[in-house]
């Protein structure tokens, strides 16, 4: 049985403002704001990956990187975990990091309120996705 590891981070930059990518999936009609995610790889911890991620899909370093929980995706089957974060302080890194992003994204800047009102609106069409947008909006 293969088991993925996945990660998805909700970024704040040093300013308090969210980074949110606006994108295309295959599997998704028309864009959808996303959070920061990928796959965990071989021997890499799930922080690490999120650290990772976040310099490949943003070119940001962040201050602090908080555990959001790590949550099954396929609780029928049994494979599958979603490891969800809160990375703060974050600002543009001195060295970006080679990416093998395929998706065409845009990084987009946007307020608390705003990320709440597209949380609210569905315009993140992806689940995992929003429950980390929302876990990570819930803390104080």
């Amino acid at each position: 049985m293969c088991i993925y590891l996945q990660i998805n981070v909700l970024i704040r930059d040093v300013r308090g403002d969210y980074i949110l990518l606006q994108q295309s999936k295959y599997g998704i009609e028309g864009e959808s704001y996303a959070v920061v995610g990928g796959y965990v790889k071989p021997g890499e911890s799930a922080i690490e990956a999120a650290k990772r991620e976040i310099l490949e899909e943003v070119g940001m370093e962040c201050g602090q990187v908080d555990s959001l929980g790590q949550y099954r995706t396929d609780a029928n089957r049994g494979f599958g975990f979603l490891f969800s974060f809160f990375a703060h302080g974050c600002r543009r890194a001195a060295h970006g990091a080679d990416s093998d992003d395929l998706e065409a994204q845009r990084v987009v800047r946007l307020e608390r309120s705003a990320v709440v009102s597209l949380l609210l609106s569905g315009s993140v069409l992806e689940l995992k996705w929003a429950a980390t947008m929302a876990l990570a909006l819930l803390r104080p």
